[in-house]
């Protein structure tokens, strides 16, 4: 397994296990504030009825308290009966033997003895109550229909003994309404949980993403390196030993060929500056080229190593960040500069000069050799290409010279340029 791949399920891993991480984190978070907030609620709930539900009680045992001391139970049990809290809210009456002595809800309970009943829970109901009673008095949670519904639900009833008659007497409140607030509650935090869990898979999906560019990038940027590796050091060095390999059989040779072998000599040469120019718009396309400071550096050292003239090489500006295609087309035109100097000018020093301006970017080549008369030369299709080239990109070619006075070409072009954006959109088509 190479080393990129590691690094891509290593990533993968850590994203995995940090983003689980936080989910598991987050969910029982949310759990945990789920169980609070219930028993928060709940608890709230029933305080706030506990007090009423006593209340109540204690406002039933009072209006029957004269009928108990005098010993009148039907007159207290018929007090009782007509005592209402709203559809669901009554009294009832037990026997402490666990008998009904009066439900106002539920008639049909009247003299049934309860004792053993037991709720959806598996409580024994009844039991529970006199218990509590007997206690005392106090509260109970348990199962029982409710009236307006017929619906078992949960209720909550305070109960309290009456010794003397041997009587259970209470009142209750269903708990429904606490159970709706829950179950609001509920579906928040489930709401609150399938965003959590959607926002965390969105995060996930984007780290995946990033993870997945990144690799990508890391392999055409490990690609790329070869590539440039390959042309940089193998095979522009080749051509440019094969090139000067010519320029020498041509230059310090050419008596010993006819002149077919020349001009085939000639254009081998030709071609082989073809294929360095293609080697740079290669790495160019990949985007490997260096700054043009730099490249014009490596065409400078080429022209000398080929022609053994000197260049003094200038810099003016910062060439950071300049168009990628500027810098094609000026390293192609100082080539081509040094090149006919090379062949033509017979100079013993060359002047190389790039000055980068807020505005735009300036290349001078000059040279100290023959020069020649301008308004009767005429200019051969390496000159006219050189202008051709930088009127097209809104910029002006220049060339100074005369015999003996050697020769001065100035090529100027705008650092911004729609045109720049246009090249570059349809070189991202093709």
């Amino acid at each position: 397994m190479n080393s990129r791949r590691k690094i891509l399920f290593f990533s993968l891993g850590l994203l995995f296990s940090v983003i689980s991480a936080i989910a598991l984190t987050m969910y029982f978070q949310i759990i945990q504030l789920k169980i609070s907030q219930h028993a928060l609620v709940e608890k709230a709930y029933k305080e706030s009825k506990d007090i009423e539900l006593k209340g109540y009680a204690d406002l039933a045992v009072q209006s029957i308290e004269s009928f108990y001391n005098s010993g009148k139970r039907s007159q207290a049990m018929r007090t009782l009966k007509k005592l209402s809290l709203g559809p669901d809210g009554y009294f009832f009456l037990y026997n402490l033997d666990g008998t009904v002595l009066m439900h106002s809800r539920q008639p049909e309970l009247i003299g049934k003895d309860l004792r053993e009943l037991k709720d959806a829970n598996g409580d024994p109901v009844i039991q529970m109550l006199i218990s509590r009673a007997l206690d005392g008095g106090g509260y109970v949670d348990y199962m029982w229909p409710k009236p307006s519904s017929g619906e078992i639900e949960r209720k909550r009833s305070y109960v309290t003994a009456l010794p003397n008659w041997g009587w259970m007497i209470g009142t209750g409140v269903y708990m429904d309404d606490v159970d709706r607030v829950l179950g609001t509650i509920d579906r928040q935090i489930s709401h609150l949980i399938f965003e959590t869990m959607r926002g965390i898979s969105i995060i996930a999906l984007i780290g995946l993403i990033v993870i997945a560019i990144a690799h990508k990038r890391l392999g055409q940027a490990s690609a790329s390196k070869e590539i440039d590796d390959e042309l940089h050091r193998s095979v522009g060095p080749k051509l440019v030993l094969i090139m000067n390999l010519l320029r020498d059989v041509m230059y310090q040779r050419a008596r010993i060929y006819d002149l077919p072998t020349r001009n085939l000599l000639k254009s081998i040469s030709v071609e082989t500056k073809g294929a360095l120019d293609l080697v740079r718009k290669i790495r160019k396309r990949y985007e490997l080229m260096g700054l043009l400071e730099d490249e014009l550096r490596e065409i400078k050292k080429g022209f000398e190593r080929s022609y053994r003239t000197p260049v003094l090489f200038t810099v003016e500006g910062k060439t950071e960040d300049l168009p990628k295609d500027a810098n094609e087309e000026l390293c192609s035109l100082t080539e081509d500069a040094l090149n006919n100097i090379g062949e033509h000018a017979a100079a013993s020093q060359v002047y190389l000069h790039l000055r980068v301006e807020a505005d735009n970017i300036r290349l001078t080549v000059q040279d100290d050799g023959i020069g020649f008369d301008l308004d009767s030369f005429e200019l051969g299709s390496g000159i006219k290409n050189m202008r051709e080239r930088m009127e097209i990109l809104g910029g002006t070619f220049g060339i100074d010279t005369a015999p003996n006075k050697g020769t001065t070409i100035t090529a100027t072009m705008p650092r911004k340029n729609k045109l720049w954006k246009c090249i570059q959109w349809v070189r991202n088509l093709l």
